[in-house]
């Protein structure tokens, strides 16, 4: 599955996406994924950056901070756990790659609004990657079932918009089409 993130956000910087995120559960994964990462993009000059919990508060800020005045195209590589909450920043991100969904709705709530709050200035793609035949598919069919739960009890719109996107309910060339209105006005 590295394979296969490292090769989706390749082909986002050279299509021109400035900013990527991919946020992953495991140390283990982020180290892999920012040495893979760095090896593939080191020879068109894009840096990336990388943090999780095994990092000090003062490093992932750090870290952050130096991705967003990254002149050009930049990929920040980060553990949900570290990054999920409480850090801002990363409201400049074009494309987000889940790497590894979080457990809870709470953490996936909270992980999506690191890339959208106040002071967004562009739209975001966020993109789960779920394998299917993996322990991805089974968190991703355990965290459908608790979003539409919350979603029914609270009647809050986001998780089941969430629930909607995991499930891939909805009308695609809708989707696709407000996506291509976005990016072209």
């Amino acid at each position: 599955k590295r394979r296969l993130v490292v090769e989706h956000v390749c082909e986002d910087v050279l299509a021109g996406t400035t900013k990527v995120v991919v946020f992953t559960g495991r140390r283990k994964d982020c180290e892999a994924l920012t040495k893979a990462l760095r090896t593939k993009l080191d020879k068109l000059s894009i840096e990336v950056f990388t943090g999780h919990g095994g990092d000090s508060l003062s490093a992932r800020e750090d870290a952050v901070t130096e991705f967003v005045e990254e002149d050009g195209a930049a990929v920040f590589v980060g553990t949900t756990d570290a990054f999920g909450e409480a850090i801002d920043g990363l409201q400049c991100t074009d494309s987000v790659y889940f790497a590894l969904l979080p457990w809870t709705p709470g953490q996936v709530t909270q992980a999506e609004g690191r890339f959208s709050r106040h002071g967004s200035d562009r739209p975001v793609l966020i993109t789960y990657l779920i394998a299917e035949g993996t322990v991805d598919e089974h968190v991703a069919d355990l965290l459908l079932d608790k979003l539409e739960d919350v979603a029914d009890i609270t009647l809050d719109e986001e998780a089941e918009g969430l629930a909607d996107t995991l499930s891939g309910v909805g009308d695609e060339e809708e989707l696709i089409k407000s996506i291509l209105e976005v990016n072209c006005e």
